[in-house]
Order: structure tokens, then sequence, then C-alpha cells
């Protein structure tokens, strides 16, 4: 749960636009226009970024996200430390190569056999984001996180 305090300053919503009634285009504001808002908590927000990340085989850019979430250098990969760990002894991660020049704790990836089994992992990286603590207790966090901006 990444929760603004109660004094925290009101920010733009983050959302996500779907077209589940129907798959007719048209221009915004038509009639066949169908799309959905739906507003996303910080939580989500950032739990979105694992769903997609961790589905490639280039995963997930951590030390980015806690940039993007105005978190802790750290702080992420701490939290996450000992679902990370389970993960390693059962063979699911996979650590940059040091051809990449990346540091080995700013991105996180699945090896393929981790990528099969995603769906049951996000469940599991649910309940520590969820009631891990950490993050949600972290006045560091902002209410809202920034947009990346392009390199």
């Amino acid at each position: 749960n990444l929760v603004p305090g109660p004094d925290a300053p009101p920010t733009p919503a983050i959302a996500r636009l779907t077209n589940p009634v129907s798959m007719a285009y048209s221009r915004p504001g038509h009639s066949g226009w169908q799309h959905q808002v739906e507003i996303l908590t910080p939580r989500d927000f950032l739990l979105d970024h694992f769903v997609v990340g961790l589905r490639t085989a280039r995963g997930v850019d951590m030390q980015g996200l806690e940039r993007v979430f105005h978190l802790p250098p750290g702080s992420l990969r701490a939290q996450l430390a000992d679902l990370l760990d389970s993960w390693d002894k059962r063979g699911f991660v996979l650590l940059p190569a040091a051809s990449t020049g990346e540091h080995p704790s700013s991105r996180l990836a699945l090896k393929p056999a981790g990528r099969a089994l995603l769906n049951p992992l996000l469940l599991e990286l649910m309940e520590v984001l969820d009631h891990g603590g950490g993050l949600a207790e972290s006045p560091e966090s902002s209410a809202l996180p920034d947009w990346p901006l392009p390199d």
C-alpha cells in the first residue's frame, strides 16, 4: 500500500483505459469509443510494472521504480528480499549478465521457468506488497509516482 499521508498535496490520478464492451474503434467522443476509465492506486500502478515487466526477458528496472515512486535507493529490493531469495532458491530469478554493464541490483528478471509460473509468483508479490510493510510506511513515497522521462 503506497498510501499518501493526510497532509499530502493533491496530485493527478493515473488511469487505465479499457474497452471491455466492444472492439469497435472510432474517434474519441463518438459513440463507438467505449473506453472505460479505471483510476489506479499507486499500489496497483506499481503492481502493473511487475505484471508487464516480469513477462519479458529484460524484466523490471528496480532502481527506475524507486525513482518513479520516490522510494529510497535499495528500499524496494530490501522489502522484497525474502521473496526474491525464495524465487532464486526455486531457480526462477535471472541476474543481469556482467556484459550488460548493469548493476546486479538494478534489474529483476525471471528465467523462462519463472515466467512460465508468473501468475502464482505475482500472487506472492502481491502478498508482500500488501502485508510486508516497508513501502506502505515509507515517508519518502509520494501519493502518486512521477511519469518516467525519456533518457
